[in-house]
C-alpha cells in the first residue's frame, strides 16, 4: 500500500514537471521552475510520510527498481530542457546533456532529505533556486568539459 501511494505521488510530481517543462517561457526558466517545484514536492512528501522516495530508493534495491522509471523520466525532462536552452542560445552548447542533467540533480542533493530539523519548504526552494542560478551562470559563460 505504501508503495502504491509513493508511486502515485511520483506520477503526480512527474505530471507537474512535464506541465512546467512545456510552458512557453524559456527552457532555462522552465527548468528552474520545474526543479524548484520538485524540491518543494519532495519536502511535502517527507513532511507527510517521514521518508522520501529518494531516501527509500537509496537504501532498498527493490524500491530502487520500482522508482527508477520516475527518476529516469525526470532526467530526460532536464536533459531536454538543457538541449532546448542551447538551441535557443540561453547556454553554450554542451557535449553530454545527460551527464549535465545528472550533475544538476547532484547539486540539489543539499536541499533534499534528510533535512535538518529547522528546514522550511520556502527556504529549501530558495536555496535550490540559488544553486541552479549558479549552475546556469556557468553554463552561459562557455563550453563545459564533462
Amino acid at each position: 500500500i505504501l508503495f502504491a501511494i509513493i508511486l502515485q505521488n511520483k506520477a503526480s510530481q512527474l505530471t507537474r514537471m512535464k506541465q512546467i517543462a512545456a510552458r512557453a517561457k524559456s527552457p532555462l526558466e522552465n527548468l528552474k521552475s520545474m526543479l524548484v517545484q520538485n524540491v518543494g514536492d519532495v519536502f511535502e512528501s517527507v513532511k507527510q510520510n517521514f521518508k522520501s522516495p529518494e531516501e527509500i530508493m537509496g537504501t532498498r534495491e527493490r524500491a530502487r527498481k520500482r522508482l527508477k522509471p520516475f527518476f529516469e523520466a525526470r532526467l530526460a525532462l532536464i536533459e531536454g530542457l538543457l538541449s532546448q536552452a542551447a538551441l535557443q542560445n540561453e547556454i553554450c552548447e554542451q557535449q553530454d546533456y545527460h551527464r549535465l542533467a545528472q550533475l544538476l540533480m547532484l547539486s540539489l542533493k543539499g536541499v533534499l532529505p534528510p533535512y535538518d530539523t529547522t528546514s522550511r519548504k520556502i527556504k529549501l526552494q530558495n536555496q535550490a533556486a540559488e544553486l541552479l542560478e549558479l549552475s546556469f551562470n556557468g553554463l552561459k559563460t562557455g563550453k563545459q568539459e564533462l
